[in-house]
């Protein structure tokens, strides 16, 4: 019963959080059948769960239970979060602060993420080497995500937005990363990835100090590796995603959710355009692997995997990550500190009015001088 209760309500938000996004029937339509196939996925997932707890029970100890039933919890309570805040966000108008409480969410089902991994440390080598497989993975894909989004975020600011600004200056060095725009997106998603697997990181080496760990050869080092390139060319592609949407934004309305096709974008062409010049260059026959092939991820991810990576090559994509987020530091100027504007008089008042009588509705502001006899629009 807690099984389905937690199937059903993840599936329900995320259902939910479809719902918006559909605009016109075609949409719809796309909208429907995605959610049909997650709910399908879903059910057989749980169903597939259920029968083996059925057939076999439960082959875990009561400590690793309980460590499971937490964990399930706390990841699918907090990203139940995420799409809430997501939701929400598609319905509030594009003058209110429609940035700072995802983020504030994101940055919370990662320190679960990561003290799910950490926990799972105290129940032997094989399920905390298992979590933390899966959870580094959970958050790559999750900060990939999200930083194409954020990187596609309209760089303006409404004067609303702009008077709940943070006005000290260790607030304006700690939260202006919360508050919307791409240019503070693209630094909040990099940051949060780089020390998400700085710890990461840490609980990998005490996994391989548990008493019962075995020798997982060269993998030890090539995670690492993997980890470090995956960062890399992440900085890389989200700083390509910027351009990209800010060369379409010259002409033409952008929606957050075009930042995801930028990044498939950005992505394929780092890979297919190098292997396809190597590939005439050598009349079409196999060809060893260069620093000419250094944009091309999958090939140069295949081989960390591996461990058969040049260190050369390592060092010269994580110099290009360093640089891509060096350059976009340096070009940020004065677009990541926008100015707080100080509220307006009458808002204030406005505000200590209703605050003293919040039943009572609030007063018609006037701006034009049609009198009280006018409509309102």
């Amino acid at each position: 019963m807690g099984l389905l209760v937690v199937f059903g309500l993840t599936l329900t938000i995320v259902a939910i959080f479809f719902a918006p996004m559909a605009r016109v029937r075609s949409s719809q339509i796309s909208t429907l059948l995605v959610v049909m196939s997650l709910l399908l996925a879903g059910e057989a997932a749980a169903g597939t769960l259920a029968i083996n707890l059925i057939q076999y029970g439960n082959p875990l100890t009561s400590q690793q239970t309980g460590y499971l039933v937490t964990a399930v919890i706390l990841f699918t309570g907090t990203l139940s979060g995420i799409f809430l805040m997501a939701t929400a966000v598609q319905l509030t108008p594009e003058s209110e602060n429609r940035s700072t409480p995802v983020r504030v969410m994101l940055m919370i089902h990662q320190m679960v993420v990561v003290g799910i991994a950490a926990y799972a440390t105290a129940l032997g080598f094989e399920i905390a080497w298992v979590t933390l497989l899966a959870m580094t993975a959970h958050m790559m894909v999750m900060w990939s995500v999200a930083g194409a989004m954020m990187a596609a975020e309209a760089p303006t600011m409404t004067p609303r937005i702009r008077r709940e600004l943070p006005g000290t200056f260790l607030g304006r060095l700690f939260l202006i990363w919360f508050t919307p725009g791409p240019a503070t997106g693209y630094v909040f998603a990099i940051v949060n990835l780089v020390a998400g697997a700085l710890v990461m990181n840490q609980i990998f080496d005490q996994v391989l100090r548990l008493p019962d760990a075995r020798t997982i050869g060269p993998s030890s080092a090539s995670n690492r590796m993997v980890v470090m390139l995956s960062i890399s060319y992440l900085c890389v592609g989200m700083a390509g995603v910027r351009v990209i949407i800010t060369i379409l934004r010259a002409r033409n309305t952008v929606r957050v959710g075009v930042g995801m096709a930028a990044m498939a974008v950005v992505m394929l062409l780092m890979a297919i355009v190098p292997y396809s010049i190597g590939l005439h260059w050598n009349d079409y026959r196999q060809y060893p692997y260069s620093l000419w092939q250094i944009t091309n991820w999958v090939w140069t991810l295949q081989l960390a995997s591996s461990n058969n990576l040049p260190k050369i090559a390592l060092w010269f994509v994580v110099f290009m990550g360093c640089l891509a987020f060096a350059v976009h530091l340096l070009l940020l100027g004065r677009i990541v500190l926008p100015q707080r504007l100080v509220t307006p008089k009458r808002v204030l008042e406005e505000r200590k009015r209703m605050q003293k009588n919040p039943s009572e509705p609030p007063e018609l502001i006037d701006p034009l001088g049609l009198g009280t006899d006018a409509e309102p629009v």
